[in-house]
């Protein structure tokens, strides 16, 4: 993803979220909000203020981590907010691998 994004680490009664412009310019600082409707409020307001100021579209990305990331996907959705949601799965891959694809291995070769 190339514009403004936030990202969000969703867990059992709160969330750690930063935002960023682009990739390489952090736009905030890590921050956690509760699961209640002010902290979601906050997150909603996060994106409508890069908005404004950015002049794009922000997307929220996050996994979905077990029931967690189930009110914060109805919050983005009410408030029509673009959103990723990540396979918790893939991403877990993604962080040992450092690649989507299996390492090729000489101990695989015919």
């Amino acid at each position: 993803m190339k514009g403004p994004i936030v990202s969000i680490d969703v867990s059992k009664g709160k969330s750690d979220y930063q935002a960023f412009k682009n990739l390489n310019v952090k736009y905030t600082g890590s921050r956690s909000i509760k699961h209640t409707k002010e902290g979601f409020d906050e997150i909603v307001n996060l994106v409508r203020e890069m908005e404004k100021k950015l002049e794009a579209e922000v997307c929220v990305v996050y996994e979905a981590t077990g029931v967690y990331y189930r009110v914060l996907k109805k919050v983005l959705e009410d408030n029509n907010i673009k959103q990723f949601i990540i396979n918790p799965l893939l991403s877990a891959k993604t962080r040992k691998n450092d690649s989507l694809r299996c390492p090729k291995t000489d101990k695989l070769d015919p």
